[in-house]
């Protein structure tokens, strides 16, 4: 029988045995995005990891546009050292990378801190962009993986 709990904030959320984190569903900058939560198993009865894990997705759905136009900052240069000039002949800008990626899922830690991962829109041809948040908000990374 799968171990699930529902959370006003974080939404119902399934214990992955395999992995030792619990799997949801949720909204960022109005796209779907799958949300990843390392806690304990036990993490339900735990009202303060609970409030820390809330609190910190609250602040990612509500500041997502924020995290994503620092990802698309620090990613610029190297978007347009992969941009191929016949296809695109027009430069990057921060609002046109901002366009092409789109949140596709986000990893809560226990500390308050999250990674996202989005989708490249084809700037990194289909590479993962990940973006580090600390618990306060802030990128404190940003990348391409795979």
């Amino acid at each position: 029988m799968a171990l699930t709990f529902d959370d006003p904030v974080l939404g119902e959320l399934t214990y992955d045995h395999e992995f030792e984190w619990w799997d949801g569903q949720t909204d960022l900058g109005g796209h779907p995005a799958e949300l990843r939560v390392q806690a304990e198993r036990d993490c339900p009865s735990d009202p303060a990891a609970r409030r820390t894990l809330g609190a910190a997705l609250t602040r990612l759905r509500e500041t997502e546009g924020r995290v994503r136009a620092a990802v698309a900052t620090r990613l610029l240069d190297l978007a347009e050292d992969w941009r191929d000039d016949e296809d695109d002949p027009e430069p990057l800008t921060i609002a046109s990378v901002m366009a092409r990626i789109v949140p596709t899922s986000v990893e809560l830690t226990p500390d308050g801190g999250a990674t996202l991962y989005y989708a490249d829109g084809e700037l990194f041809a289909g590479h993962i962009i990940l973006a580090g948040v600390d618990a306060s908000g802030h990128v404190t990374s940003a990348g391409i993986a795979g």
